[in-house]
């Protein structure tokens, strides 16, 4: 499985500039982007290796309980 930014195509286009012949679906939309896909006119995704991912995620975890403990502390203080 290969995983696509669909706002790019390799000649510039956006999805958005495109005109569809079928009606406006995801059904529609998943066809016409294998197409292109097939065709090699997608630039494929940066994915970043596990431990760049693992490390992100406990970088977001941290900054979420250092805001929870913030929103903790601040009504003390109004006291």
């Amino acid at each position: 499985m290969r995983l696509k930014d669909a706002r790019k195509t390799k000649n510039g286009q956006t999805l958005v500039d495109l005109k569809h012949t079928l009606r406006k679906t995801d059904i529609a939309d998943s066809k016409w982007l294998a197409g292109l896909l097939r065709h090699g006119l997608l630039k494929g995704s940066f994915i970043p290796p596990e431990k760049v991912r693992e490390r992100r995620e406990l970088s977001r975890l941290r900054k979420k309980y250092t805001e929870s403990l913030a929103d903790y502390k601040r009504p003390m203080n109004w006291v």
